[in-house]
């Protein structure tokens, strides 16, 4: 259920930016946000379907620092910044024998699950004055051992050691910032269309969602550290278990 939100002091609570706010569990955070009384900016490559009309949208490609940093510089110049919540969701999936990858295909992937996020903290980082609450949505592939994941979980795992590394200087220039990674399995989305997947089992992207922000909530209550991990780990029956903290990686199974 969706709490009433008690900001972490001197964090700004008026809008969510939200990357890849244009479908699954972005466009998800993006409603909720709205039901919370922030208002999200949602920013996509496309325009997608099904986006709260009541929301702002830019378009830039995280892969692009041009696009990112005329993005920043836009919202830069406006007389209320006010974003007290950057969310990182966009994700790229790829799975199979890893000799029948492309180097185009895992580099593809990379750009958007590790440097895209990259690229945009840098930017955004660079232009606030004010603490923030920074949400990353990783995987739980960053420590599940799957075989045929290889590369998905690699990116997904550089992607939690580059933010965890990123939340010390994130606090120390900005003191009262909070930062949540967050490692969700399965969820039914657009994106497995056509792909050949069974997603009847996979996790609801709006409970998800609503999960996400009652943790966001409780971080700024402080019943979480200022650095904290959740796992929504995807059950036979499509529901999430729910796990807190840091989860050490899978040992393969021989």
């Amino acid at each position: 259920m969706l709490t009433a939100l008690s900001p972490s002091v001197g964090v700004e609570t008026m809008r969510s930016l939200i990357f890849g706010g244009t479908s699954g569990l972005g466009l998800s955070l993006a409603k909720a946000s709205l039901e919370k009384g922030i208002e999200p900016v949602i920013v996509g490559r496309r325009v997608r379907p099904g986006a709260p009309m009541d929301a702002r949208t830019e378009f830039a490609d995280v892969c692009n620092e041009v696009a990112v940093a005329t993005l920043m510089n836009k919202l830069t110049v406006q007389p209320s910044l006010g974003f007290g919540y950057l969310f990182y969701t966009p994700g790229m999936f790829l799975k199979g024998d890893v000799r029948e990858q492309s180097d185009q295909q895992v580099r593809g992937m990379m750009d958007i699950n590790f440097f895209g996020l990259v690229n945009v903290l840098r930017h955004f980082h660079r232009m606030k004055k004010k603490p923030y609450h920074l949400v990353a949505i990783s995987s739980t592939a960053a420590w599940r051992d799957v075989a045929t994941e290889a590369a998905y979980g690699a990116s997904k795992a550089a992607m939690d050691r580059y933010v965890r590394n990123f939340h010390h200087q994130l606090v120390a220039d900005l003191p009262g910032s909070r930062t949540l990674i967050v490692h969700p399995g399965g969820m039914k989305s657009r994106f497995w269309d056509g792909r050949g997947f069974d997603t009847t089992r996979f996790m609801d992207t709006d409970l998800i969602a609503s999960l996400i922000w009652d943790e966001i909530h409780a971080q700024a209550l402080g019943t979480h550290d200022a650095l904290h991990e959740v796992h929504y780990i995807r059950q036979p029956d499509g529901t999430p278990r729910t796990v807190h903290g840091p989860n050490l990686p899978e040992l393969p199974r021989s």
